[in-house]
């Protein structure tokens, strides 16, 4: 795994956890369905990148 790849996943990690806090810390049920459909975009996201990472990963092995 490359350094970029480290980056990139942190970075999704954070976000997610930075919606999460919005989405239990507001009263505003709008501000929650929006939270949450980030939050799922940020899983989307992340699984991705882990499939794009293993990908790579096996072609580098053949």
């Amino acid at each position: 795994m490359k350094l970029g790849d480290v980056f990139v996943f942190g970075v999704d990690l954070v976000l997610f956890t930075y919606f999460t806090q919005i989405a239990l810390n507001t009263t505003s049920m709008t501000i929650r369905i929006v939270a949450c459909f980030a939050m799922t975009a940020e899983i989307f996201f992340m699984r991705q990148h882990l499939k794009m990472m293993k990908i790579i990963s096996n072609r580098r092995e053949d």
